[in-house]
């Protein structure tokens, strides 16, 4: 059972340069911003079932950065091995 406070982790088939502090609130969404650079909802996930949601819809998400990189969050749209992606995941 997922009770949050698991790590997620997963391979990138887009990694953007933007900062989740950079992207636009959308108001009453908490989890929800928006890129203007690619005019895309980012979805902040947290857990591994949201993970799961989002990449299966090729959404753009922002996952919390456990690594030393300097980052707080790591933004862009993950590698579903489900999917028939054409690149490599990163």
């Amino acid at each position: 059972m997922d009770n949050g406070n698991s790590q997620v982790i997963c391979k990138f088939k887009f990694l953007c340069n933007k900062e989740w502090d950079d992207l636009q609130i959308i108001a009453n969404e908490n989890s929800v911003r928006f890129c203007s650079g690619c005019l895309q909802p980012v979805f902040l996930t947290k857990t591994y079932n949201e993970l799961v949601e989002h990449t299966s819809q090729s959404r753009c998400v922002a996952i919390e950065s456990k690594k030393n990189t300097g980052r707080e969050h790591t933004l862009g749209i993950p590698f579903y091995p489900g999917r028939n992606d054409e690149d490599e995941p990163f």
